[in-house]
């Protein structure tokens, strides 16, 4: 697995959704959301912009603030995506099954998909 860095439309819904980082480095990637033009920030998001985080590093957030686990599964030489998403309240998942060329295309369309669970 590589560690890829959010599309464009998944770090703007992150953002949306209230995603911050808790990272204390100086420089780092960023979107405007404008535009998605790519640029380095050394101190908060501004306004017109939002991270461009890992992917592990946004599913670590849902896990840890939402309680949202994504599952990846592979099947028959198939990679297939299914995330379940798993609350206090309620254990639903995800039932239209997709076929994916890679592992962080379908982690990429799970971390749509949990973001788009939030409220």
């Amino acid at each position: 697995m590589e560690d890829k860095l959010l599309e464009f439309e998944t770090a703007k819904l992150a953002n949306e959704k209230g995603y911050t980082s808790s990272s204390t480095w100086n420089g780092r990637l960023m979107y405007n959301i404008k535009d998605g033009e790519i640029f380095v920030y050394q101190q908060s998001t501004p306004d017109y912009a939002c991270e461009r985080c890992t992917q592990s590093l946004l599913q670590k957030w849902l896990r840890d603030v939402h309680k949202i686990h994504i599952h990846i599964l592979y099947v028959n030489d198939i990679l297939i995506y299914k995330p379940y998403v798993t609350t206090m309240i309620d254990n639903t998942e995800y039932d239209d099954l997709k076929c994916n060329k890679s592992y962080e295309d379908a982690l990429e369309e799970a971390l749509v998909y949990a973001l788009n669970k939030i409220i």
